[in-house]
């Protein structure tokens, strides 16, 4: 085939956009071996851009990019604080040779500056051997938010430090570590659980195989968030999340710390009026309270500190100023009038459920302990959600006095409908003899019984009863129209009555048994006696005793006695 001169400048000139397409991809891709991620050795740091370019976490690097973490190597450079050994927080890998991480001694390179994913994640998640992950556990944060960091000589971050002496470190013991296990605890207790259901809303992947107390990342999204200091929620709403534990009367109270302050709780407002208690101040106001050099304090104990009642109170003209000194005391204050009172109720409250405990005893009809019941509910609740805030009123005063005034009106009721009346009586004969083992009765309960004076007394409800007497069994008399009040003694005079006295056998018994004695000692010798007769004197032996004499023997005799005549 012939090839014109057209065909041959088509061909040239298509051969040269082959070799300048080649060209240009040869210098691309050798750019972007020097910069690309993907094109490092598996297993090294690969940047925050490729977890972006792989189409994963498009969502979580956006949200990155605007975090702190992501600007960690500018705010460094910008401080006047800036030590060499910084570095090793505010990159990636820092001196991990062995995955080609940060050098402090290049600043290089530029893609691991700043706290990327894989200062959490580890470099080459993805690679064989790593993992991705997700680690609630502290010892994440603690590795750069402590104060415990090689060749320092000062405190910078004692966040970790700070937090492990709170109690939100502690959180799965609460409860002898019940909530551990509870699922009606566990949003709360356990931090993959609060971060899934009680903050995002989700759904929990159960069960938990490695359970967290309330860590850093529970309130803290390490991915960043639209909220200051990369909290997850607003900081309005965050503490409120897990600690406003509003019920009812009758229901266990948990946490109530956030309703406190709203002055809202399971009391009807008619009862106890809402009283909102600083209500432009947040929880981190004054849980959070924190100081630079030389003391360092980030608020993670999360512990109240006087000093963040004077920062407020401190020429802002919508409040009166305040030292540390005064703060301290006005707090101290608030908290000692309020567990004074409390300790008082918690007094009353035994007494007053003693009364419901011993109320049928004491004859009170069902409707009188049902209501009574419900006023100790009232009362038990209210000093339940003073105690449970455990703030000793500091979180509000006002609302916090108001319950338990209100608990101790509703235990005074209680007192009242179950305050039983003394009755006192005595029990006499037809002969105007006290009669003592009288039993008083009343629907088949034994009330009270005679003493050896005749006397009786005992406790009954409100109202006006008659009382049956009973002795030995048998029913002896009545106690009519007792009219009995409440907390007051009602004197029930004399009762006679009348009854047969049961004969006493003792004598006539003891009689009966002197003559049967006797009967058998004269029985026994009479029969004594004729034994002896019958058997007579000693009797002689058979070959001495004489034969009764026979006639032969009587001629013998004759005979004998006329022979000697014969001679």
């Amino acid at each position: 085939m012939k090839l014109t001169k057209r065909d041959l400048g088509v061909l040239v000139f298509a051969a040269s956009l082959v070799v300048f397409f080649f060209a240009v991809v040869g210098f691309v891709s050798t750019d972007m071996k020097a910069d690309t991620p993907g094109t490092r050795a598996t297993g090294d740091y690969l940047g925050p851009e490729y977890c972006q370019q792989s189409g994963c976490h498009i969502d979580i690097y956006d949200s990155w990019i605007t975090s702190p973490h992501a600007s960690a190597w500018d705010t460094l450079n910008t401080s006047a604080e800036k030590k060499e050994w910084c570095e090793t927080c505010h990159t990636t890998g820092a001196n991990d040779t062995d995955h080609n991480g940060f050098d402090p001694a290049t600043d290089q390179p530029e893609y691991l500056k700043n706290v990327t994913c894989e200062s959490c994640h580890g470099p080459d998640p993805h690679s064989s051997g790593s993992s991705d992950a997700v680690d609630y556990g502290p010892s994440v944060c603690g590795t750069c938010h402590t104060s415990e960091i090689a060749n320092t000589t000062r405190t910078y971050h004692p966040y970790y430090d700070e937090w492990v002496n709170s109690k939100h470190a502690i959180s799965l013991t609460a409860a002898g570590g019940i909530v551990a296990t509870d699922p009606d605890c566990q949003g709360c207790h356990v931090a993959q659980i609060a971060i899934a259901e009680t903050i995002e809303g989700g759904t929990a992947q159960l069960p938990v195989t490695d359970p967290q107390p309330i860590t850093c990342a529970v309130c803290h999204d390490p991915h960043g968030s639209p909220y200051q200091s990369q909290l997850r929620l607003d900081p309005a709403d965050l503490c409120a999340t897990c600690h406003s534990g509003t019920t009812v009367p009758g229901e266990e109270i948990r946490h109530p710390q956030s309703s406190m302050r709203e002055g809202t709780s399971g009391i009807k407002p008619t009862d106890v009026p809402k009283k909102d208690f600083m209500a432009d101040v947040l929880c981190a106001d004054c849980h959070l309270y924190s100081s630079g050099p030389p003391q360092n304090i980030t608020g993670h104990s999360f512990s109240f500190k006087p000093e963040a009642c004077a920062d407020c109170h401190n020429g802002n003209p919508r409040t009166f100023d305040l030292s540390v000194d005064q703060a301290l005391t006005a707090v101290n204050a608030y908290q000692s009038s309020t567990s004074t009172l409390r300790d008082q109720v918690a007094f009353d409250l035994g007494i007053a459920y003693s009364m419901i405990e011993n109320a049928t005893r004491y004859g009170f009809d069902l409707a009188t302990i049902d209501l009574a019941m419900d006023n100790y509910e009232d009362a038990n609740y209210s000093y339940g959600f003073v105690t449970a805030d455990k703030s000793q009123g500091a979180h509000n005063p006002q609302y916090a006095m108001a319950l338990l005034n209100f608990a101790s009106d509703r235990i005074d009721m209680v007192k009242n409908a179950l305050q039983p009346g003394l009755v006192t009586g005595v029990i006499k004969d037809s002969d105007d003899d006290t009669v003592s083992g009288v039993i008083v009765r009343r629907s088949g309960k034994d009330l009270a019984i005679s003493g050896a004076d005749g006397t009786y007394s005992f406790e009954y409800a409100s109202g006006t009863y008659d009382f049956d007497l009973v002795k030995d069994g048998e029913h002896v008399g009545t106690v009519s129209q007792v009219s009995i009040v409440g907390g007051s003694m009602t004197n029930a005079g004399e009762s006679v009555i009348s009854f047969s006295e049961p004969f006493d056998w003792t004598l006539p018994l003891l009689a009966v048994i002197i003559v049967l004695v006797i009967l058998l000692v004269f029985l026994f010798m009479r029969s004594a006696g004729k034994k002896e007769e019958r058997d007579g004197p000693s009797e002689e032996p058979e070959d001495e005793k004489e034969s009764p004499a026979t006639d032969e023997d009587r001629v013998d005799e004759s005979q004998v006695e006329k022979e000697p005549e014969m001679k």
